[in-house]
């Protein structure tokens, strides 16, 4: 009976001493595998646990000159005004920047690996901008002498910069003119101001503009002056 009793505290004794030791290996694994994760991903490579694989990840920095515009990157918050998005996935991303009372700027980034890409001067115009008649410039002959338009050109529904195909429209323009930023150009289709993106993206109508004349822009971009219905008018775009 006495040796069955000792037996039993030995064996216990051993089973206590294989947890602790199982814990311990259980903790060591924990702590590597976090070391793991955190030095590649201080080192830019992004873990892929689905596909058991690593790769260098992706950066986006991204940059608007409209104060309280909010930037999202594939449907997630990433800032206000300016972001940076580290460690992302290489592949195409969805960035949207929003605000309240303003047309919604969106695009498809694509990313490869070790890419850091920046997205600079990113404006967003209102969806109402207020129009008033203005005597400040007189006529469509000063909005042509003061408009900025060079290496700048069109043909038909195109627009080149530099002899390069910036965008192809399926109705004619006419009236270029650089926003002050030069990220972005203006011109008149369909009876509307329009403005695209130097990219070609985010076609946007600003005003209605029967002119084919170009425009002005002032203020640093917040306001445009521009001929229509043979008057001239002024609206805050931003």
């Amino acid at each position: 009976m006495y040796n069955v009793a000792e037996m039993l505290k030995k064996t216990i004794r051993a089973g206590r001493i294989l947890l602790k030791v199982a814990n311990y290996i259980i903790v060591v694994a924990v702590f590597v595998v976090a070391a793991f994760i955190i030095i590649t991903y201080s080192a830019g490579y992004k873990v892929d646990l689905k596909n058991r694989d690593f790769q260098f990840s992706a950066l986006l920095d991204v940059n608007t000159e409209t104060d309280g515009a909010q930037i999202y990157l594939d449907e997630t918050k990433a800032g206000e005004k300016n972001a940076t998005a580290k460690n992302l996935t290489p592949g195409t991303h969805r960035l949207k920047v929003s605000k309240d009372g303003y047309q919604t700027f969106e695009q498809n980034i694509n990313l490869a690996e070790s890419e850091a890409k920046t997205l600079s001067q990113i404006v967003l115009f209102k969806k109402n901008p207020e129009v008033s008649e203005t005597k400040s410039l007189a006529t469509s002959q000063t909005l042509t002498e003061l408009a900025d338009s060079s290496s700048m050109s069109f043909s038909a529904g195109e627009i080149y910069q530099n002899d390069k195909l910036v965008t192809r429209l399926s109705s004619e323009v006419a009236g270029l003119s650089w926003y002050p930023n030069r990220n972005y150009i203006a011109f008149t289709s369909d009876g509307y101001l329009k403005i695209i993106r130097i990219d070609g993206t985010n076609l946007v109508d600003l005003a209605k503009k029967d002119s084919i004349s170009p425009v002005v822009f002032a203020n640093s971009g917040r306001s445009v002056i521009y001929e229509n219905a043979g008057k001239i008018y002024e609206a805050t775009i931003r």
